[in-house]
């Protein structure tokens, strides 16, 4: 057990972040580090052998350890149709836009459309012992990769990503006998599905005003992809539309074109999505290359976010996230790539715990760094070198105490550095080590994160 504790009127917090930070039951434990799993990718028997790398984390909590384990340009698209083609939707397009439109009963083997054919989709509803189920009769792309599933459709064709769906769980028809405007329900889909801290992917995020129809209302987003296969950009236009064809009936349409896959026929399947959903879909390849070209002009595709739910930051290129050592929600881990034998000689790792409000008070721990440093001398004994404690100050994420130290390893020597920081109840730990080969950074990227760091508003 400790003998010498921080101010005795700090006792309180020191041991609630020594609980977190030590398995004291297994004071071995601080000192088996991370091991970092590699390939001999030159096996001539062709078996991948594992080669294993230990880290020494001195202070790395016992189930901490345990959890962690493009100038692009796109191709000019000029949209041309068959004279046949043409010819079919001028003769389908009057009778199309008068019976056959969303909402509207017509023949199930409705051929009146060159590019799309029906789907039924089916929704299974029963409250207070009566039955719900609705049916309804929708046209939608015929495409190699379709699917229909009950209340949902999906198809792709002609670079066009499309989905509708019948009264979909996101869709508020009513709660305790409240119905959601069409306004509501589609602000909410829009701040789920374009939530940047869990979509990091996605970059210069542009949202249209809400427009209305004669029964809907109509969305469109304007974004660049990172394609992590490709390993590039790619514009996007994707428009979303949400209509109410009776107190009971909604349907909810997503129209998702890149500029990576649009061709001759995209045109022709916008005029008929359009002509059956009754909603204008917008594209513009000009604009789509040009909103391209601004952002790689800009440096934008140096840009590598990083997201853990509550704090948003860029690391360099070739840097990612490790889920091998990130099995838990509380665990990120961050490392760059491998170097020519397969290493890795330096990792980030991020970590947050609720431990309630009043039970921490880092700025009180800030002032004594001398006994905090006399603590963690003593845990860790000789296995640790050049313990430091310090008052960091401010960070993006609240006030922090920064603990550095090296340790002596049998394969390398091994530089640590911990920031210790309390916030509203949580407490946040961020873990940085370095091996003497490192070329890395790491501790200078940190520091970055620190400071300019992103974070969610609570």
């Amino acid at each position: 057990m400790l003998k010498v504790f921080w101010k005795t009127e700090n006792q309180k917090s020191v041991k609630i972040v020594l609980k977190i930070l030590f398995d004291f039951e297994q004071p071995d434990a601080v000192v088996k580090g991370i091991l970092y799993e590699t390939y001999n990718r030159r096996n001539l028997e062709g078996k991948m052998k594992r080669k294993w790398i230990m880290f020494p984390a001195v202070i790395l909590m016992a189930a901490f350890l345990s959890a962690c384990g493009m100038g692009e340009r796109i191709v000019s698209v000029f949209y041309s149709t068959s004279a046949q083609i043409e010819n079919r939707l001028a003769g389908t397009k009057e009778k199309a836009q008068q019976e056959v439109v969303l909402g509207n009963d017509f023949p199930e083997d409705f051929d009146g459309f060159v590019y799309m054919s029906s789907a039924v989709l089916v929704t299974e509803d029963v409250e207070d012992g009566k039955d719900n189920c609705r049916e309804l009769l929708v046209m939608i792309p015929d495409g190699d990769y379709s699917s229909v599933n009950q209340n949902e459709a999906y198809s792709e064709r002609s670079g066009i990503k499309f989905r509708v769906s019948l009264n979909p769980a996101y869709t508020f028809l009513s709660g305790e006998g409240q119905k959601y405007s069409l306004e509501d329900d589609m602000e909410f889909f829009l701040s789920y599905m374009f939530d940047e801290f869990y979509n990091t992917y996605y970059k210069e995020i542009e949202i249209s005003e809400m427009v209305r129809t004669d029964n809907g209302i109509r969305v469109t987003v304007k974004y660049l992809m990172h394609d992590t296969w490709l390993e590039k950009y790619i514009p996007v236009f994707c428009t979303y539309y949400l209509a109410e064809l009776d107190k009971d009936t909604r349907v909810f349409v997503e129209v998702t074109l890149d500029a990576e896959t649009v061709n001759g026929e995209t045109d022709g399947l916008i005029e008929e999505l359009e002509m059956f959903y009754g909603f204008d879909i917008e594209w513009d390849a000009e604009a789509a290359q040009k909103k391209l070209d601004k952002f790689l002009a800009g440096g934008g595709f140096e840009k590598n976010s990083f997201s853990t739910g509550y704090l948003m930051f860029e690391l360099p290129e070739g840097w990612h996230q490790d889920y091998y050592y990130s099995d838990t929600a509380n665990t990120f881990t961050f490392l760059p790539e491998e170097d020519a034998a397969g290493n890795v000689s330096c990792f980030i790792n991020i970590r947050r715990e609720y431990v309630g409000e009043g039970n921490i008070d880092i700025r009180e721990m800030a002032e004594d760094t001398e006994q905090g440093k006399a603590i963690f001398k003593e845990l860790f004994g000789d296995r640790a070198e050049n313990v430091e404690v310090m008052d960091y100050g401010m960070t993006c994420l609240g006030y922090a105490i920064k603990l550095s130290y090296t340790v002596r390893g049998e394969l390398s020597d091994e530089r640590v550095e911990w920031y210790i920081i309390e916030n509203k109840g949580y407490l946040y730990f961020i873990h940085a080590s370095a091996t003497a080969e490192s070329t890395e950074n790491v501790f200078g990227l940190v520091e970055d994160i620190l400071h300019n760091g992103k974070v969610r508003e609570e």
